[in-house]
Formats: C-alpha cells, structure tokens, sequence
C-alpha cells in the first residue's frame, strides 16, 4: 500500500544555503544542503521510520489525504 506524506520545505533562514524538511505526521525534522538535498533526507528518515516500526510492530503514521 502507498502512503502520501506532507514534507515542508524551507530555507533555514540563515543564509548558509541550508535546508529545513519537517514531516509532520512522524514529527520529524531534517535537512540538507539544498532543497533537493533536504527532500531526499526527509524521505529517507520516513523510510528508516516505516523499517524500524515495523521491526518492532509498531504502528505507521496513515499518511495524508490526497484528493
């Protein structure tokens, strides 16, 4: 089954070029050195989440809705 997820993406604001990737629903926060760089980090820590929850059977955020 695929789950969509809301991942924001913004510029951390102190000019270093650095990225912000919050993912709400797993109340994670990440980042990387470009907007890209961030979204790639953000889908990676929502795949290490579903991998551990599932080792340890624990319930996974249901994702959004998307119309």
């Amino acid at each position: 089954m695929s789950r969509a997820y809301t991942i924001i993406l913004e510029p951390s604001g102190d000019g270093d070029g650095v990225w912000i990737a919050e993912i709400p629903a797993f109340g994670i926060v990440t980042e990387g050195d470009s907007r890209d760089g961030a979204r790639k980090a953000a889908l990676d820590a929502i795949a290490g989440y579903v991998e551990v929850a599932k080792r340890l059977g624990r319930s996974i955020p249901t994702g959004d809705v998307v119309a």
